[in-house]
């Protein structure tokens, strides 16, 4: 083992379960890492077994329509969205994505595919107040494969997983929006996916109301499954950040969160 210098900082992460401390004395030195719970807006833990959806950072609170509580998650419990009727909403404040980064990320396990039900199964979309409606829509298209749809003031870009999904499956997906320059990135199971080169400097910008689990209240691409563990920052995580959110399959749980 190598000496541990005073005065130095050492890239160390100590994982207890299935949870991560980010800053720890080591002898005489602090360690510090920089970790998913900084600059975090809002975290769903998906755990409720009726009513409201909480935040559990602050004040963003989801109201749900029609959803299923209390089934199988990633983590203890998610939320299953199961009829054209349900999905949530809620106005998350802190989000300027025309100016800013952003990063959604959530865990989903469908129940059905796509192709079976001829229509877009929504995880989260941004809205906007004026055609096309949406600045950012994290999707699993009819060829039942993840997109990321990134829209500026007249196009749309998108990053599409190459490989077809199942159903029964959790999956992992992290969206990075970025709304500074051509960097947003989709990633699937903590492997990021390739996309446009070719999107504007800026995202359309929205009104700070979300959807999850549908593109609107009783919209046409309501979700077809479970989703679990949702959370918005306020920055682009870093690859090392969304491996450590994927914790090799098992998922992560925040130690600020317990």
């Amino acid at each position: 083992m190598s000496t541990i210098l005073f005065g130095t900082q050492y890239p160390l992460s100590l994982f207890l379960g299935t949870s991560i401390v980010k800053n720890m004395w080591v002898g005489d030195a602090l360690v510090w890492v920089k970790f998913p719970s900084d600059d975090i807006i809002a975290y769903y833990k998906m755990d409720e077994s009726s009513g409201t959806v909480y935040d559990s950072i602050g004040s963003n609170d989801m109201t749900a329509y029609d959803v299923s509580y209390s089934q199988t998650g990633k983590i203890n419990t998610g939320i299953g969205f199961s009829t054209s009727g349900a999905g949530m909403e809620a106005s998350v404040s802190g989000l300027n994505p025309t100016a800013d980064v952003y990063t959604v990320s959530a865990w989903v396990n469908l129940s059905t595919l796509p192709s079976t039900s001829e229509h877009n199964y929504d995880i989260f979309r941004g809205t906007i107040n004026s055609t096309p409606w949406e600045n950012i829509e994290l999707s699993v298209t009819t060829d039942n494969k993840f997109l990321l749809s990134i829209l500026d003031s007249s196009d749309n870009f998108g990053w599409s997983h190459t490989a077809e999904i199942s159903t029964g499956t959790w999956y992992h997906v992290v969206a990075i929006a970025n709304g500074i320059g051509n960097k947003s990135t989709l990633y699937v199971n903590n492997s990021s996916v390739s996309g446009t080169t070719s999107q504007a400097s800026n995202i359309r910008d929205a009104d700070n109301m979300y959807y999850v689990g549908n593109d609107y209240v009783s919209g046409p691409d309501n979700f077809m499954g479970v989703i679990d563990e949702i959370g918005i920052w306020d920055r682009a995580l870093s690859a090392n950040e969304v491996s450590a959110l994927y914790n090799n399959g098992n998922g992560l749980i925040i130690p600020m969160l317990l």
